[in-house]
C-alpha cells in the first residue's frame, strides 16, 4: 500500500470521526437548548403559579383585615355600650338605696309617731 493511500484513508477517517464528533457535540448542543427551554418554560409555569397564590394570598388577607377591623368596630361598641349601662345599673342602684334609705326613715317616723299616740300597727296579711 502507498504511504499516500494510507495518509488519504487516515485523513477520510479522520474526518469521518470529526463529522461524527461534530454530530454529536451539535446534538447534545440542540438537546441542551431543548432541556433548558423546557426548564425555563417549567419555571414560568411556576412562577405563574406562585403569583396566583400569593395573589389569593393578598385577598384573603385583606378580606381578613376588613373583617377584624368590623370586630374591632363591634367590640368597641359593645364596650361603649357596657359602660352606658354600667352608669345606668349605678344609678338606678344608688337611687333603690336612696329610696330604701329613706323608706325605712319614713317607717321608723311612722313607728315612733305610733308609739307617741300608742297606735297598734298589725302586719300586712300574710305574713
Amino acid at each position: 500500500m502507498n504511504p499516500n493511500t494510507f495518509s488519504i484513508i487516515a485523513l477520510l477517517a479522520s474526518v469521518f470521526f470529526a463529522g461524527a464528533y461534530l454530530r454529536g457535540e451539535i446534538s447534545r448542543k440542540q438537546e441542551l437548548k431543548n432541556e433548558l427551554k423546557a426548564i425555563q418554560e417549567q419555571q414560568e409555569r411556576t412562577m405563574a403559579k406562585v403569583d396566583s397564590v400569593n395573589a389569593q394570598y393578598l385577598r384573603d388577607k385583606m378580606a381578613l383585615l376588613l373583617s377584624t377591623q368590623q370586630l374591632y368596630g363591634q367590640i368597641e361598641t359593645v364596650l361603649q355600650a357596657k359602660g352606658s349601662n354600667t352608669k345606668q345599673l349605678q344609678k338606678v342602684g344608688k337611687e333603690i338605696h336612696d329610696a330604701k334609705t329613706e323608706l325605712a326613715i319614713q317607717t321608723e317616723l311612722l313607728k315612733a309617731e305610733a308609739r307617741r299616740q300608742r297606735i297598734i300597727l298589725l302586719p300586712p296579711e300574710g305574713q
